[in-house]
């Protein structure tokens, strides 16, 4: 520099991440100093000289004062890419069923069809809608991008599953079928490239997808599916579509207040990060479309607000601001038939689909699942966990009056089960009242410590065996080998097989007819019910000519239990002591018979043994 004088520190040049220069203004010199050009990242620039900066598309003039003057190459509505790119933005969003279209339209997402939301450059990208709280309003479970040589399936939880069902680890990016994969805590991206140099970018949060296509200056891409027309949303739809359930929930919302209320949240949205995207589209997807039928939970008003501040391409720290946390399901996988909530306490959750939940909620008598089912001996009931969840519990504490009993929990189903049996009751008590034999149990929450967050648990049910109504019979004059009578209950189906045999020691079954005074041992069993708790009771007994009960003569042989003293043959062997009990009688015959039939009728009851088995009468 001429007259060697060094150039004032106050006149280099700051390059700003937002692509402004600061101009600092220099400080007063002797005459001699000379200015011959700017400072530009520690390089001389010549007056009059220009320099480009590809990363923000502006070119840069030396004025003679030492200073820069700048201008970009990039003209509104265009943004700068990098690498001296220019182009737009063209964005889509999809919450819940509400759409804001690349154009700025919005539509409304009307059942539970899988739909086009994206077709470009050979890729489609489909959303699979499910319910959450309602039977009525869709949301999104899954989205695929679709190729005819490859799927790639974006789930809840962040879970990317390849062509093959398998879940890729995205613990870093990965790049398949040219689709470029990678997961943070804001959800997952899929981005592709078309041969015109369009960059779309998917991202998936478990409930919202947001799309940005970066289309560079002078390419005009033809965009399919519902975010390139969110007016003709059926024309997208995949065939094959579940019913959808009218639902009440949601219709006393006050629509103006929630339009007013996203309205005032998204402008201070807009002033906070400085951004002039018009707010209208967003303020209809939020509210028309969105909250003025559903409850803005699970932080769905702040999802509209993240689509918005994706729109602006801001990089300011916005959520704290508006009291939008990062939401905590996007890491948290839940089953089949749920979807992901946020608890009362902030947490993530896995809550029934409404549209799985509404018919145990409305008949089944256990509003966590199943009825109880009943085998045997055994009673069980099934959890589903979601409902536990929906209640603020978890599954963890659970167990039956004995402390030991626990369930075993199924994690494919997302299914708990508890049962107990007469050989195990848990705690649980086998009761009788004459016409039915119950078993009964409680399922309990005990929680760990002094305090608890959980609300608490005590749910009782019972299987019951209903007594045989009808008597059995036995005809011993055909090769019949075994009768069986079926008595269906609600709860326990259980048979009476009644078999006759020519031994006490019941090994040499009656195959042909018997002759008149032959002695002969009848054995009644309970099959089906199982266990050691319950035995069957002969009450009476008596026989006829033919297989109808109530016909006459009749000659009554055993009665409450007793055997009648008419006919000195007829012996209870036993009788209330386990399920099997037997009679033994020599056969006869009605006098002035037609036939040579001869048929026994049984009444017989289960009871309970130690109890109502006690009453067995001492003849």
């Amino acid at each position: 520099m001429p007259g060697g004088l060094e150039t004032p520190s106050g006149c280099e040049q700051t390059l700003i991440a937002s692509t402004k220069y600061e101009q600092q203004a220099c400080q007063t010199y002797t005459h001699n100093v000379d200015l011959t050009g700017c400072s530009h990242l520690g390089e001389r620039v010549l007056k009059g000289a220009v320099v480009t900066d590809s990363d923000t598309c502006m070119n840069l003039i030396c004025l003679k004062t030492g200073l820069f003057d700048s201008n970009s190459n990039c003209n509104a509505p265009q943004t700068c890419f990098g690498g001296n790119q220019c182009g737009t933005h063209r964005t889509c969003t999809v919450v819940g069923p509400s759409i804001v279209d690349i154009a700025g339209g919005t539509g409304k997402i009307p059942d539970f069809c899988s739909y086009h939301l994206l077709s470009f450059a050979g890729i489609n990208v489909i959303g699979s809608f499910i319910p959450h709280r309602h039977t009525d309003i869709p949301f999104l479970g899954r989205v695929v991008l679709y190729e005819p040589t490859f799927n790639i399936q974006l789930q809840q939880g962040g879970v990317v599953l390849n062509p093959d069902e398998v879940e890729l680890d995205l613990s870093t990016p990965v790049t398949k079928f040219g689709v470029e994969l990678s997961k943070d805590q804001t959800g997952v991206k899929a981005v592709f490239t078309d041969s015109d140099g369009v960059i779309s970018t998917v991202f998936f949060d478990g409930t919202q997808v947001f799309v940005d296509m970066k289309v560079p200056s002078g390419v005009n891409p033809s965009v399919g599916g519902v975010c390139g027309n969110s007016a003709n949303i059926m024309n997208f739809a995949l065939p094959s579509c579940p019913p959808v359930v009218p639902d009440t929930k949601g219709d006393d919302i006050n629509c103006s207040s929630v339009a007013q209320s996203c309205e005032n949240k998204l402008t201070s949205l807009a002033n906070a990060i400085n951004c002039s995207v018009d707010i209208t589209p967003f303020v209809n997807a939020c509210a028309t479309n969105l909250l003025c039928e559903y409850p803005d939970e699970d932080g769905l008003s702040c999802s509209i607000l993240d689509a918005y501040a994706k729109v602006c391409q801001t990089q300011i720290n916005w959520r704290e601001t508006m009291f939008c946390p990062l939401s905590p399901c996007v890491d948290h996988v839940c089953g089949l038939n749920e979807f992901c909530a946020i608890n009362t306490g902030g947490e993530a959750a896995c809550f029934c689909q409404e549209t799985f939940a509404a018919p145990y909620r409305v008949s089944t008598g256990n509003p966590f699942g199943s009825p109880a089912t009943c085998n045997a001996d055994t009673a069980s009931v099934n959890f589903y966990t979601c409902f536990l969840e929906e209640m603020g519990m978890t599954p963890n504490n659970l167990h039956l009056l004995d402390s030991n009993c626990t369930g075993t929990y199924d994690e494919q189903t997302k299914n708990m089960t508890f049962d107990f049996s007469g050989s195990n009751l848990c705690g649980g008590t086998v009761t009788d009242n004459s016409s039915v034999i119950s078993y009964n149990n409680t399922i309990l929450s005990t929680p760990d410590g002094v305090i608890t967050h959980e609300n608490t648990l005590s749910i009782a049910f019972s299987c019951i065996y209903n007594q045989p109504t009808a008597p059995s019979t036995a005809t011993f004059t055909i090769a019949d080998g075994s009768v069986t009578l079926s008595y269906a209950t609600a709860e326990f189906t259980f048979s009476i097989v009644i078999s006759s045999f020519l031994n006490e020691a019941l090994t040499a079954p009656v195959v042909s007819a018997l002759e008149l005074d032959q002695k002969v041992w009848v054995k009644l069993e309970a099959q089906g019910v199982g266990g050691s708790s319950v035995a069957l009771l002969i009450q009476d007994c008596w026989a006829t000519e033919g297989m109808d009960p109530n016909q006459t003569p009749r000659y009554d042989m055993i009665s409450s239990g007793c055997v009648l003293p008419e006919d000195g043959s007829v012996e209870l062997v036993s009788n209330g002591q386990s399920l099997t009990s037997v009679l033994a009688f020599n056969t006869f015959k009605f006098v002035g018979a037609t036939t040579a039939n001869l048929s026994l009728h049984c009444q017989v009851q289960l009871c309970v043994v130690g109890s109502s088995c006690a009453t067995v009468h001492h003849c």
